[in-house]
C-alpha cells in the first residue's frame, strides 16, 4: 500500500515501473488480507484495491501504437509501463536477459495479462 503500484524495481521485469502481473497480485492481495485487518484497514485496502483496478488500463494497456496498427488489434497490455503518467507509455525499457536492448515500453507486449482474469479482476472476451 506505501510504495504501490509503481516500483523502483518490479519484482520480475527487474526494471521500474508496473506490471499487469505484478499489479493484479497486489491487488488480489490487497482483498485477501481483509480476514486479518480491522475495519478501517480492511475498508482503505478495499479502497485502494478498487482504484488500482479501475485505473490499470490506464497504466497498462496501450492504444493505436505502431504495433497494434501493424497486427489490426485496437491494443494490448504492455509486459511493463515505465512511466508513472496515466496513459503515457513513451519510455524505453532495458531488456537485461538480452544483452541491454532497450526497447520502447509500448512495444512489449504482455502475456502476463492472462493473471487479470484468472484472479477474476478481468473477463475474458
Amino acid at each position: 500500500m506505501r510504495t504501490g503500484p509503481y516500483s523502483d524495481q518490479d519484482r520480475w521485469e527487474e526494471n521500474p515501473g508496473v506490471s499487469p502481473f505484478t499489479l493484479s497480485i497486489a491487488i488480489a492481495a490487497l482483498i485477501a488480507a481483509a480476514p486479518w485487518l480491522n475495519e478501517i484497514e480492511r475498508l482503505r485496502a478495499d479502497q485502494l484495491a478498487d482504484d488500482w483496478n479501475e485505473r490499470l488500463e490506464a497504466w497498462c494497456y496501450v492504444q493505436g501504437s505502431p504495433l497494434a496498427k501493424q497486427l489490426g488489434v485496437a491494443g494490448y497490455y504492455v509486459r511493463i509501463a515505465t512511466s508513472e503518467k496515466s496513459g503515457e507509455l513513451s519510455g524505453t525499457v532495458l531488456l537485461r536477459n538480452r544483452d541491454g536492448e532497450q526497447v520502447q515500453a509500448s512495444a512489449l507486449v504482455s502475456l502476463d495479462f492472462s493473471y487479470l482474469v484468472r484472479l477474476g479482476l478481468r473477463q475474458c472476451a
